[in-house]
């Protein structure tokens, strides 16, 4: 992966590539001894997506409600009903 830098003296435009970093060069311009940097960190949010993620889109006029209560399931037990006493 190819970075950007540039030099601190007379702010010349330098790129190379992650290999390069640590190592000493001497700016075309100036002249002066530069160590070319590390490459800067690829920082994404959490929730990012890449490119090439399947997206589901709702149909024409239907939204998407996430907030939706989930059903609860049936009791477990036999089917029997219970009736209070006295009846």
């Amino acid at each position: 992966m190819n970075y950007k830098f540039s030099c601190p003296q007379c702010g010349q435009h330098f790129s190379c590539t992650s290999t390069h970093a640590g190592t000493q060069i001497q700016c075309h311009a100036c002249k002066t001894q530069i160590t070319v940097p590390q490459p800067p960190v690829d920082v994404r949010p959490i929730n990012s997506m890449p490119a090439d993620a399947t997206v589901m889109k709702a149909p024409p006029g239907h939204t998407w409600d996430t907030n939706v209560p989930k059903k609860m399931p049936p009791q477990a037990g036999n089917g029997l009903k219970l009736k209070p006493r006295g009846q």
